[in-house]
Formats: C-alpha cells, sequence, structure tokens
C-alpha cells in the first residue's frame, strides 16, 4: 500500500488496522487521537496462489492464506508422500493491490520458486573376488553370490563382465573383472545410486593335469611298452571319464603327453630310474604335474637240456656235449 507516495508492504495476519499520522508517518496503536489529522489506513492479506507438484508428483493448484509459512505447514513436502528420486518445485504467486501516488489501483505480482531435491539412496556394495575353475560357466548369480550387498537392495543391482557365460559356456583360465550396476529391468532402479568403487575380480583357476608314466620291468633284451594315466582335477576332486568326455575333443586336444624311453633292449640288467621321460604339452588352462617311470631289467630266464652221451669204455676222446633250449629264448 502507499501512503503519500512512500510504499509499504505487511506479510501475515487476514487484515490489521493502522494510524496513518501528518506527514505520512504510520503508527500502530490502540489509543487513538494523539496526533491531529490522522487517517486509518486498512491493510488486507494479500492473495497468495501455489501452483506446482509435491513429493508424489501429485499436481498441487490452489490458494494458500497465513504467510509463507503455509507452504511448509500444508504438508506438501511431507516425506511420507515421496515417491520417486528427483526434483520437485512450487511457485508461489503473491498479489497485492497497491495506490500509486497517480491516486490509481494496481495489482502487483510477486512469483517466487520454491524447489525440492530428493537425492537417490546410494546402495552400499562390497564387490568381493570370485573364485572359480576352469570349464565352469559363470553367472550373474555366481557373482552377486559373493557380493556383500543388503539383501533389502539386491534386486536393483546386477552385474556385467565378459566372463559371463550365462550357463552355458566358460573362459579360459586366468583374471578377469565384473563391473556392477544398476537393474534398469526392476522397477524403481532409478531412486538407487551405486557408490564409486563397484569393480571386482573373478579368478578362474587352471584344472590339474597328471600325468604318470607307470613303472615297468622286463627281462634283459626284452623292450618295453611303456604305460601312462592321466588324472585331471578341479583342485582336489578329480573329473570322471564321463565328466572328460562330456567336454568333448575342444577340451582333450588341450593336452597330449609322448613316452620317451631312455632304456634300450640289450642294456646290461639293473635298475634305470625315470628310464620312461614324459613330454607333456598344455594350454594355460591346465597346470601340469608329470611323473617319470622307472624300468627295471631282470636277467632272462631260460631252460636247456643236455643231450644223452654215448661212448665206449676206454674211447680217449669224449664225444660233443649237445643241448636243446627247451625252455625261454634268447
Amino acid at each position: 500500500y502507499n501512503v503519500k507516495g512512500q510504499l509499504y508492504a505487511m506479510a501475515g495476519g487476514d487484515e490489521k488496522s493502522f494510524t496513518v499520522c501528518t506527514g505520512g508517518v504510520v503508527a500502530d496503536f490502540d489509543d487513538g487521537g494523539i496526533f491531529s489529522a490522522v487517517t486509518v489506513l486498512t491493510v488486507t492479506s494479500a492473495s497468495m496462489t501455489i501452483t506446482g507438484s509435491d513429493l508424489g508428483g501429485n499436481a498441487v493448484d490452489g490458494t494458500l492464506s497465513g504467510g509463507i509459512d503455509a507452504i511448509f505447514n500444508s504438508g506438501i513436502y511431507d516425506a511420507a508422500k515421496m515417491a520417486n528420486a528427483g526434483t520437485y518445485s512450487v511457485t508461489v504467486t503473491v498479489t497485492v493491490n497497491a495506490v500509486y501516488n497517480d491516486s490509481t489501483n494496481r495489482d502487483v505480482t510477486i512469483s517466487a520458486p520454491f524447489t525440492w531435491t530428493v537425492d537417490p539412496y546410494e546402495i552400499m556394495v562390497e564387490p568381493r573376488q570370485l573364485d572359480t575353475y576352469y570349464t565352469e560357466a559363470i553367472t550373474v548369480d555366481d557373482i552377486m553370490g559373493v557380493v556383500g550387498i543388503d539383501e533389502d537392495y539386491k534386486s536393483f543391482v546386477t552385474a556385467v563382465s565378459s566372463a559371463i557365460g550365462g550357463g552355458t559356456s566358460y573362459v579360459n583360465a586366468g583374471e578377469y573383472e565384473y563391473d556392477l550396476v544398476l537393474n534398469t529391468n526392476e522397477p524403481g532402479y532409478f531412486n538407487y545410486t551405486l557408490p564409486d568403487v563397484t569393480t571386482g575380480k573373478i579368478n578362474v583357476q587352471e584344472l590339474t593335469l597328471q600325468v604318470s608314466a607307470g613303472n615297468a620291468e622286463v627281462e634283459y633284451g626284452n623292450a618295453v611298452t611303456p604305460s601312462v594315466t592321466t588324472v585331471i582335477s578341479k583342485g582336489e576332486t578329480p573329473l570322471t571319464e564321463e565328466e572328460i568326455s562330456q567336454l568333448g575333443a575342444a577340451f582333450t586336444s588341450q593336452y597330449s603327453y609322448t613316452p620317451v624311453l631312455t632304456y634300450k633292449p640289450g642294456d646290461a640288467v639293473g635298475l634305470y630310474e625315470g628310464a620312461i621321460v614324459l613330454s607333456v604339452t598344455a594350454t594355460e588352462n591346465f597346470m601340469v604335474e608329470n611323473t617319470n617311470g622307472n624300468v627295471n631289467v631282470i636277467p632272462r630266464k631260460i631252460q636247456i637240456t643236455l643231450g644223452n652221451l654215448s661212448m665206449v669204455y676206454g674211447t680217449e676222446q669224449l664225444p660233443a656235449l649237445t643241448y636243446t633250449l627247451t625252455g625261454g629264448t634268447t
């Protein structure tokens, strides 16, 4: 309102009376008459409207009374109404009827925005290491099974990695990484965020390939036919023949072995330690443990039958001895 060219304003209250004294001085007192030539000016509350949305995303459009505090007391931004993270705002418009020096009445409109920001909730995660073995197909569930996370928020987080085979394929032995990300398939995922550190390790361990040459015992002069056994294990657990067969040629073609003999037929009787040497080759998916074999050469067993002799008494020259090999070979 305007008194003798001076603009005044008041907030709050429905209606209040002021005494306007000579010279345009405004006095607020009850016992009028202190000054002469006074007039009474009545000030009423300005019109205040509000538009926008509350924390639930519901439209707000109406009139408020009681001053600016009415915005905060109206329950528009009650946290219980919160729907989603984001920015919510209302615009408060105050309209004041002012009397100007030229005695005209004009509406003065003042608009002010009020903004509330609801930040996404940060889900705390601990990306721990997943240990597995070659030939084991890695799934998202495998990774999430080792991640430290509150069960209430687990559905909002998933893992991505080049090592994930969807349960149908597997990767070579080695070190891999996985990243934790928000699960965009989960309704309301945008209300959450993740910390800066969301990368974990996947350790795909080699299988143990044990190749062993059996010890051989031969008679002197004989050749040796080496015998070789293989055992493939995940840690302490050997794979069965059926499991190896199911893995197919793509698996068994990754390793091979060749026995090499340092012993040769005709070598003297005795023990030849490590005479069966295994030459083993394998890909990086296997940790090789090979054991060479021994050759024990024993005397050859033969049986000789001497021929009968016949001679005349007094003969000076003995007849020649004859024999026949009746057992074994030479």
